[in-house]
């Protein structure tokens, strides 16, 4: 007589629920963080290179009325690109929830 069928045991853990698809897709998310984070890591070099040559000015008495509207213009991309990572971060988590799921 043959065995019935195993039932599934409970501290087992479950099967990939993720397609093809899905790991294409994680592969890409992930790719996007790399770039997002270079891109913050530069913007952040460029709003302190920005802060420094308005110290110099300052210094020299000089107008830095467009250095600092600059260096604002700067400061407000920085906050989109790190909600852009946000974003990001959060599509990744997902995706790699469907492992567990």
């Amino acid at each position: 007589m043959l065995p019935g069928p195993v039932p599934f045991a409970r501290d087992e853990a479950p099967m990939n629920t993720r397609s093809p698809r899905d790991d294409h897709e994680l592969q890409e998310e992930r790719r996007r963080l790399a770039l997002a984070d270079r891109d913050i890591s530069e913007g952040e070099g460029r709003i302190a290179r920005q802060a420094e040559l308005i110290a110099r000015l300052r210094q020299e008495e000089q107008d830095t009325a467009s250095a600092e509207r600059y260096l604002h213009t700067l400061q407000e991309t920085l906050a989109v690109w790190h909600e852009h990572r946000r974003l990001i971060c959060e599509a990744i988590r997902r995706l790699e929830a469907k492992d567990r799921a």
